[in-house]
């Protein structure tokens, strides 16, 4: 693909770990286990 053009190997990276970050968060909180943490606490600590 890289040869074509259409994505390099940074992109391909990225969208990767992008793609595992919501399979993750998707299993988290679609089975109850996950919570939103406010932005005020994420700050405080």
């Amino acid at each position: 693909m890289e040869k074509m053009n259409l994505l390099n190997h940074q992109e391909v990276i990225y969208a990767l770990r992008l793609k595992i970050l919501v399979d993750f968060d998707t299993y988290l909180f679609s089975s109850g286990q996950g919570q939103f943490i406010a932005d005020s606490q994420a700050i405080d600590r």
